[in-house]
């Protein structure tokens, strides 16, 4: 806190060292303590004060696990056991093995069909919503795979299964009551060309 050294004019003492606080609320200072002398002053002072909330941002919270911060009934659930149910193997085909390890495919369908059904079509959009989406977040196990990993996945190595996908995905979120078929119909068909 700043230090000022004040003459005072009532001439009880040369100077006085005092404590100064500036409230946010008051557009002046106001003494708080004298060190100089045993009296406190006697300041008006607002009996409102101001409280905020603790700012934790930088504060690691352990165990982090996003899926307790999705509700029970979100689309992403449905989508995540839509793809949990299918065989490895469907995907697994489509992989010839060596060279680096992949990002594993159902993680890769999820992602992109949660994606279609948030009007994520491009593979840059998708990517994006890796790392601001929660449930992107949580579906994807907090990997970022990049637009061109997306790109590859959804137009070379699964297309087939993921056009075969896409239509089934619908079609069970319009039977839970999530969806109204006739815009995913419509979208589908405009912006498939331009994935």
């Amino acid at each position: 806190m700043p230090r000022a050294r004040l003459q005072l004019t009532d001439g009880r003492s040369p100077s006085v060292d005092l404590q100064l606080l500036l409230f946010p609320q008051a557009s002046h200072l106001i003494a708080i303590q004298s060190s100089g002398t045993k009296k406190q002053s006697n300041i008006f002072m607002s009996s409102q004060t101001v409280t905020f909330q603790e700012d934790t941002m930088n504060q690691l919270y352990l165990p982090m696990d996003f899926s307790d911060l999705i509700p029970e009934d979100h689309v992403a659930r449905i989508v995540s056991d839509m793809i949990d149910a299918l065989d490895d193997q469907l995907f697994f085909d489509a992989y010839k093995g060596g060279g680096r390890p992949a990002y594993h495919p159902k993680m890769m369908a999820k992602i992109v069909l949660y994606g279609y059904t948030q009007s994520l079509f491009s593979a840059r959009a998708i990517e994006g919503a890796l790392t601001e989406h929660l449930p992107m977040m949580w579906m994807a196990a907090s990997q970022t795979p990049d637009f061109n990993t997306i790109n590859r996945f959804r137009s070379e190595r699964c297309k087939s299964l993921m056009d075969t996908l896409y239509p089934e995905m619908v079609r069970l979120l319009i039977e839970e009551g999530y969806v109204d078929g006739r815009d995913y119909f419509y979208r589908w068909n405009q912006d498939r060309s331009q994935c």
